[in-house]
């Protein structure tokens, strides 16, 4: 009963959580599209049609390809794990095997992309370095990647609204000040960089200043230290089995996704001009703007919940049937005692009654023995009487006697 009203608080508390979630989330959508569109509006003028198209679809191409193949399954298996001490530590260091990954897909798909890029793209000013600016900001956003799953796992969406922000207004500042520099695209591959540095000024600043400058010790603060955010080996229950495995059927529909998301892009990139790519990606952005909104929030949030309302559900049904078990083994424990101190006591018994056959057998010849004694001792004493009668018959006797 106990247990049940403690996960019924803490459901509670998901839920509550969650709502200021979708708030604090809305917020970031309406800031981060807020200042897109001002930026848009800005530089639409100062740049051709090409450009604007290598940088809203191609480049947001690459972007969102890396990120669904390198850490959107990662971040899903993440959210559903527990907040206990072995299952926190686990979690830390799965979240940290998005470096390696990007260390293999980031220079691999950026190569791709620029292999199969036909004239026209290679002939745009700065296009070469702006796709390595753009692999390099990427590869910095996913080593924010690990304090970015820490905060959603433990709900600090208010510091997600500050953190991304602040990240995308700074980003649009340098790409409005370096196009107006003449520029051109590699304002884009730069600003993104710095986009990628403030996400991870952000959430590690957050973690590291809790850690080391929290004058009021939190009982429920999982980061008591600066290392607790960094991977730890811990031999063979370094990472989860069930979440490895999960992780690849993520991956797996992360690549399905990518495909049905971002399929129309990709015939754009292989078949459609930089400018018409352009005019498609302004009228895309314009016409999904309150679907992301709107429904993006409530989607991210949906799923943090879920996944830990399943996760608590799990685990809550694991420890009922641990419960179960014990219960049986107690009861079959108790079963076994008793039949041992039954088959114990008839044991005793029997050696009892055999002891007491043996103590009995012990005496019989004891008995035997005086029986037979006495025997002797009477035919002793009669065969006495015989022998005393007949002297008195062979001794002669004197005349008077006879009288």
């Amino acid at each position: 009963h106990k247990q049940t009203l403690v996960n019924k608080k803490m459901t509670q508390g998901m839920l509550s959580k969650g709502l200021f979630g979708v708030v604090y989330l809305f917020g970031t959508q309406v800031l981060s599209r807020f200042f897109t569109f001002a930026l848009n509006i800005a530089i639409q003028r100062q740049l051709t049609p090409a450009v604007i198209g290598v940088a809203n679809a191609q480049l947001q191409l690459i972007m969102n390809t890396i990120s669904m193949l390198t850490r959107e399954a990662i971040r899903k298996v993440c959210l559903r794990n527990s907040e206990k001490t072995s299952d926190f530590q686990k979690t830390v260091n799965l979240s940290w095997l998005t470096v390696p990954v990007g260390l293999i897909f980031v220079p691999l798909l950026c190569h791709l992309f620029y292999f199969v890029a036909n004239e026209e793209q290679i002939a745009t000013p700065f296009f070469f370095e702006t796709i390595i600016l753009t692999g390099v900001g990427m590869f910095l956003e996913l080593l924010s990647e690990p304090a970015y799953i820490l905060a959603q796992n433990m709900q600090h969406y208010q510091l997600r609204m500050y953190v991304e922000s602040f990240a995308v207004f700074s980003r649009c500042i340098f790409t409005f000040f370096l196009v107006k520099l003449d520029y051109g695209l590699l304002a884009f591959g730069i600003s993104h960089v710095c986009y990628s540095s403030f996400l991870i000024l952000g959430y590690f600043g957050y973690f590291f200043y809790k850690a080391a400058f929290s004058s009021v010790p939190d009982p429920h603060q999982r980061v008591k230290s600066i290392w607790d955010i960094f991977p730890k080996y811990l031999g063979s229950q370094s990472f989860d089995r069930e979440s490895l495995s999960l992780a690849m059927s993520f991956e797996w529909q992360s690549a399905q996704k990518l495909i049905l998301q971002e399929g129309e892009k990709f015939v754009l990139f292989f078949m459609a001009t930089l400018t018409d790519q352009g005019i498609y990606s302004i009228v895309n952005n314009l016409g999904s703007l309150v679907a992301r909104i709107i429904f993006l929030p409530v989607e991210e949030i949906s799923l943090s919940i879920f996944s830990k309302l399943l996760s608590s559900q799990k685990k809550q049904d694991s420890e009922e049937q641990k419960g179960k078990t014990k219960e049986n083994d107690r009861r079959e424990q108790k079963d076994n005692d008793t039949t041992s101190e039954i088959r114990e006591r008839n044991v005793n018994k029997k050696s009892d009654d055999v002891t007491q056959e043996k103590s009995d057998d012990a005496q019989d010849p004891k008995e035997e023995a005086l029986f037979v004694l006495n025997l002797a001792l009477k035919m002793m004493s009669r065969k006495k009487n015989q022998m005393t009668h007949r002297t008195l018959k062979r001794r002669p006797c004197s005349y008077s006697t006879w009288h």
